[in-house]
């Protein structure tokens, strides 16, 4: 596929970084859970949070109308090294983590 959308591209290389993405719906559940309160006290804000070494980010934003948050966490493997290792699974776990907690 990539080679019929950009015969040219340079093949990717692993930056070190994993990325994991995910939408949480703004409602009355998320809007009265006090650990979101920080988030959500004005969804139409765009948040970005980073740990002191950098090596873990945290970037929110509202989209659909403030009705949905975006949330985008990186985190830098050779800084983190519970995350080695992980690979693609590792989003599902973090967003797992992030939700049911």
């Amino acid at each position: 596929m990539r080679d019929r959308i950009c015969p040219s591209a340079t093949e990717p290389k692993n930056a070190g970084w994993y990325a994991c993405r995910f939408t949480l719906p703004i409602d009355d559940t998320t809007a009265n859970d006090p650990e979101l309160q920080w988030i959500l006290e004005n969804p139409n804000t765009t948040r970005i949070v980073m740990s002191e070494q950098g090596s873990l980010r945290l970037v929110t934003y509202p989209i659909r109308s403030a009705k949905v948050l975006n949330v985008a966490i990186f985190c830098h493997v050779s800084e983190a090294p519970a995350m080695k290792g992980i690979g693609t699974s590792g989003c599902h776990t973090l967003r797992c983590q992030l939700t049911l907690q």
